[in-house]
């Protein structure tokens, strides 16, 4: 079963996600997050082992680690 979080109370809200709720426990199970940039440096630098893809809610990607992203095959992708 695919597990989906996000930052952003709102749309976890409109779209029955799972809300970020700085337990990272709840990480384990992650394979898909939408997140702001500075949540993104957060899983990035967690151990999420079955996290595939970020999707940024900002445009641009300064401030994460794309290589970093890259070596542990998780696939980032913004606004």
């Amino acid at each position: 079963m695919n597990h989906i979080i996000t930052d952003n109370k709102k749309l976890a809200q409109q779209l029955n996600l799972y809300y970020w709720d700085n337990n990272k426990d709840h990480l384990v199970n992650v394979s898909f997050a939408i997140a702001s940039r500075a949540f993104a440096k957060l899983l990035l630098s967690t151990e999420c082992p079955n996290l595939k893809c970020i999707q940024l809610t900002s445009a641009g990607f300064d401030g994460v680690d794309t290589k970093l992203a890259r070596q542990k095959g998780i696939t980032i992708c913004n606004a």
